[in-house]
């Protein structure tokens, strides 16, 4: 894991002004390149050799490509295997022999996490990508016949780049909670979606999507798949651990790590001043860690920590969020970063519940799309709408996911039509079956939610700790052997969820992990809200420092705060809004 960045037509020293603003995301090593055409900068986290032999921007005499990373290629063994390339353990190495042997072809065999650029000298040609799961982060601004790229927002700043309010970026945060797609709170800022590459040649860039050779990776039995997975994301010189929340997902991880051998490192999170349902996974990760043998962290989180947290939090994504937990998120990743206990690889278990049906509204969708099959998607819709007040188009698999996640409070004039269309143009490359209202859900929680919220937030507050997660359950070979082999009934049935994965690891995994119901992790915020007035004094001094007068009625947020002793997760948004119009020095 590292920060990558770069530009082209520009001065050096915006590449070396980048990389100081990345310094969190790599303390190993910072390297530059430049030609006349290109500046490339790098910040070197080294995970998988040592430092001295993995710094970037990487290349070879005589050779045309320069290439700098950030993330990890799991599938190296199987590159050097098919290719002729002499097995190493650095990936960037292994990948760079692929490059040399196919050329811009090499995206097509690489799987894992990743945002790359890739230099051609001889053909004065950049090209950027991201990962197909969407796990790394790339943004960019294109000027004038200028490029200008990095890992975080920040960088792009440091390097001249204007703040302005973006207010289609506005209107869909308003909408979601969140930005998926390409769009961004700034207006001369974007970012790659998940599986796009840029390419730029003689001051013009392309867009396009690229596809990854994801047939026949993973092979047979469902549990040896399972052990090959964690096994190759168990890549590393340094040691990895787990973050164990006590559902399916991070248990199963938590066994398969036992199985390779692995050293068992685990963390959980406890909450003080809570009921006993906050606490429930906690107690169920104490267990499971006593039952595997592991060197267990419970990291217990107060109010004070939530409230010290909030700010930074909220600042670090760099783009609007209404996750309730962040300041929690950030907490953890200092305990467990650079500045704790010196970890640098994390794996968590996000991901799964994208892959075996592990969200409520799965089911939900499957009832929708009985009755609109039954009545007709028109009359089912108009009578949702008369209900709810809100239109969707329940027969257009963005307009029912849409109706599960679409925000009932706003202080900014929505725009359905726009909001529709922008999302079904982010979908509009992905295969939907049919007569699987499950599994398109899961789809567009991939192509929407994984990485316009969930893979940005772990990036961003991990990273700031210099500290890597690795998902291995959001895997692109991974996602696809299941997919090919699941039906709707493995996912959602009889009122369960995950029914595949639970059936899977019964008798293996103890029973109070695979017959758990579902609960969800969050943070206690309700009932800390209700009880400390602190949470509303901390809010409304937020909302105070936003500037007024552009497209967010600010009033609006704070009378709701302030009137209303009842807590709101969508009230997250706004203050995270605030926080970074501060940030930027700009007017929403």
């Amino acid at each position: 894991m590292c920060g990558i960045n770069g530009q082209a037509k520009g001065p050096v020293n915006g590449v070396e002004m980048m990389n100081a603003a990345l310094s969190h995301r790599g303390p190993d090593f910072a390297g530059v390149y430049t030609d006349k055409t290109v500046a490339l900068g790098h910040r070197l986290l080294a995970i998988r050799d040592a430092a001295s032999g993995s710094r970037q921007p990487f290349t070879k005499p005589g050779s045309p490509w320069v290439l700098i990373y950030n993330g990890q290629i799991y599938n190296t063994k199987k590159m050097c295997r098919e290719h002729g390339i002499p097995p190493r353990d650095l990936d960037t190495a292994v990948m760079f022999d692929l490059i040399e042997k196919v050329g811009w072809d090499f995206v097509r065999h690489i799987q894992g996490m990743f945002a790359i650029a890739l230099y051609n000298e001889k053909e004065k040609t950049l090209r950027l990508y991201r990962d197909g799961s969407g796990q790394k982060p790339v943004y960019y601004s294109f000027q004038n016949g200028s490029l200008i790229f990095a890992s975080e927002i920040k960088a792009l700043i440091a390097n001249g780049v204007k703040a302005e309010t973006s207010p289609e970026g506005l209107l869909v945060a308003a909408s979601l909670g969140y930005i998926p797609g390409t769009l961004t709170l700034l207006k001369g800022i974007r970012k790659l979606d998940a599986g796009e590459m840029l390419t730029y040649r003689n001051g013009i860039i392309e867009m396009a999507y690229f596809e990854s050779d994801v047939a026949g990776h993973f092979d047979g039995d469902p549990k040896k798949v399972m052990e090959e997975l964690v096994t190759e994301h168990l890549a590393s010189k340094q040691k990895v651990a787990l973050n164990l929340s006590g559902g399916m997902d991070s248990s199963v991880l938590l066994h398969e790590m036992k199985t390779a051998g692995h050293e068992l490192i685990t963390y959980t999170t406890s909450f003080a001043d809570a009921g006993e349902s906050f606490n429930d996974d906690a107690e169920i990760a104490r267990k499971l860690a006593k039952h595997y043998g592991t060197t267990h962290t419970e990291i217990e989180i107060t109010k004070d920590i939530y409230l010290d947290n909030f700010i930074d939090g909220y600042a670090a994504i760099e783009e609007p969020n209404y996750n309730i937990s962040i300041p929690t998120y950030l907490e953890v990743a200092k305990r467990e970063g650079v500045n704790g206990d010196g970890n640098r690889v994390i794996l968590s278990g996000d991901g799964g519940d994208e892959v075996f049906g592990g969200y409520p509204y799965y089911g939900k969708a499957l009832e929708y799309d009985a009755l609109v099959r039954r009545i007709g998607n028109i009359p089912f819709s108009l009578a949702k709408w008369g209900r709810s007040g809100k239109y969707f188009d329940y027969g257009n698999p963005v307009g029912m996911w849409l109706s599960f996640k679409d925000f009932d409070f706003t202080a900014v004039r929505k725009d359905r039509k726009f909001l529709q269309e922008y999302l079904s143009g982010i979908a509009s490359r992905r295969k939907f079956p049919l007569a699987d209202p499950v599994r398109s859900n899961m789809i567009l929680d991939r192509a929407f939610w994984m990485p316009g919220e969930n893979f940005i937030r772990s990036d961003k507050l991990y990273m700031n700790e210099t500290l890597e997660m690795r998902s291995p359950l959001a895997y692109e070979p991974f996602r696809a052997y299941f997919d090919q082999r699941l039906q709707t009934e493995d996912y959602v049935a009889d009122g369960g969820n995950k029914r595949f994965l639970r059936n899977l690891y019964r008798g293996v995994l103890p029973e109070y992990v695979t017959e758990k119901k579902k609960t969800g992790w969050r943070s206690p915020v309700r009932l800390w809200y209700q009880s400390d007035p602190r949470f509303k004094e901390l809010f409304l001094s937020i909302l105070s420092d936003a500037p007024s007068g552009g497209l967010v009625d600010w009033q609006k947020v704070a009378h709701a705060i302030q009137e209303n002793e009842q807590w709101s997760k969508y009230h997250f948004l706004y203050l995270s809004l605030a926080i970074l119009s501060k940030r930027y020095g700009i007017t929403l």
